[in-house]
């Protein structure tokens, strides 16, 4: 091979494209250019370079051991080159960047109001994105690099994620006002319930792979209990109308309630012998180089949650 071959930043960009996306197609819509033009590219680096980089396999396309070792490189080489530019943004006056945020839509609906206005007042040159969806889609999204940062509730463990912890929240449960006076139970709800008395209360549930619901399910497991599930629902929205028009009960902080456009037909209760605890952090890759404007994010969001 030639000592002076050289490969450019563009080709380095399509093998990414094509490695995460498995498809010529999808690289191209991802790029913004034709599928023939990413089959050229693609082609001609691996003629320059003497090697396949891609095993066809039906409709996907998989990276060869060779792709994997050039990716590994092609993503430092970014990041150095990122940071060239980050370096510069330390002497203006005005920084500028992108910045992607995800977080779940109920935590979003009370802070971006609050985040977003003073984020742009003192940095209206960085860009914001935001996406909103489950704990474990926005975690996905952070290990897929489409979002930055993610406001994570619940127990994580994970070598590539760095965990800035916010807050921690003590749940009970929510339940319709009017279980105050006859309650399923057969009495009122009192004001500490054992988790024996909640197991008989008919529950909405996050889905099973939400680790709201793991949670649940290892609290009731440890004192020998099943909970009296009688509907999934995913929406904190939707849950609380449910609990509203007096459907079932769920476990949520009593804080939860102040959104509910109906709070007045909302109770609460904690738990009498059982403790579960719901913990808030920001979330962040810990390979690669953090970017200015993840850095003032991050610290804007810890401002406005204190």
């Amino acid at each position: 091979m030639s000592q002076d071959f050289q490969i450019d930043l563009q080709s380095l960009r399509f093998v990414l494209a094509v490695a995460e996306c498995q498809s010529y197609t999808r690289a191209a819509h991802k790029l913004g250019v034709t599928q023939p033009a990413v089959s050229k590219r693609i082609n001609a680096l691996e003629q320059r370079l003497r090697t396949k980089l891609f095993r066809r396999d039906g409709q996907f396309f998989f990276p060869t051991d060779a792709c994997h070792a050039l990716s590994e490189r092609a993503e430092q080489i970014f990041s150095l080159v990122e940071q060239l530019t980050e370096s510069t943004l330390h002497f203006s006056e005005m920084p500028t960047g992108t910045v992607a945020i995800g977080v779940p839509q109920s935590t979003g609906e009370r802070l971006l109001p609050r985040l977003i206005p003073r984020f742009r007042e003192r940095y209206p040159g960085i860009f914001v994105r935001v996406e909103h969806g489950y704990v474990a889609d926005l975690f996905e999204q952070l290990m897929a690099k489409r979002i930055d940062i993610a406001i994570l509730f619940g127990h994580f463990s994970s070598p590539n994620v760095e965990l800035i912890p916010v807050a921690e929240h003590t749940l009970g449960i929510l339940y319709p006002a009017a279980w105050r006076r006859r309650s399923p139970l057969g009495y009122p709800i009192p004001k500490k319930i054992s988790l024996a008395e909640v197991a008989l209360l008919p529950m909405l549930a996050p889905s099973i792979g939400q680790s709201l619901r793991q949670l649940i399910e290892r609290t009731f497991h440890a004192m020998k209990l099943r909970p009296n599930i009688a509907l999934e629902v995913n929406s904190l929205a939707l849950q609380l109308s449910l609990v509203e028009a007096g459907v079932g009960y769920i476990f949520m902080t009593e804080r939860a309630k102040v959104g509910a456009h109906g709070a007045e037909a909302i109770s609460f209760s904690s738990l009498a012998d059982a403790r579960m605890t719901w913990p808030m952090s920001l979330a962040l890759r810990r390979h690669g180089q953090t970017t200015l404007a993840t850095k003032f994010m991050t610290a804007m969001i810890q401002e406005c949650l204190a």
